[in-house]
């Protein structure tokens, strides 16, 4: 994990190659509007996922489904979600898979 500060905020980015598998307390996760599949590692295709004490501006609740946690993302990426607009998401070669094996093609 890294840690930045940038004033009263602190970021926790989840190491690259890592799915968080739980949030610390206190803090909420929040991910970047890459496109991704549930259970994407952080760092492919520069998905991003981090933890702070409380979402962005601009961020929502969203039903993606990342991590099997609840979560944020930007507005925007959530009403995409919501339009069914992850169905068919291909990431640089990495195929949405659900159960999170990263099909290659």
């Amino acid at each position: 994990m890294r840690r930045y500060v940038s004033g009263d905020s602190v970021m926790i980015y989840a190491r690259g190659g890592a799915v968080p598998r739980s949030i610390p307390e206190g803090q909420v996760l929040c991910h970047n509007d890459i496109q991704h599949w549930p259970n994407m590692p952080c760092g492919v295709n520069g998905f991003r996922a981090w933890t702070e004490a409380e979402a962005p501006k601009g961020f929502v609740k969203c039903p993606c489904g990342y991590a099997g946690l609840p979560h944020y993302a930007a507005r925007d990426h959530v009403a995409e979600v919501r339009k069914g607009g992850m169905k068919d998401w291909h990431c640089g070669g990495l195929a949405y898979d659900p159960k999170g094996y990263g099909k290659y093609f």
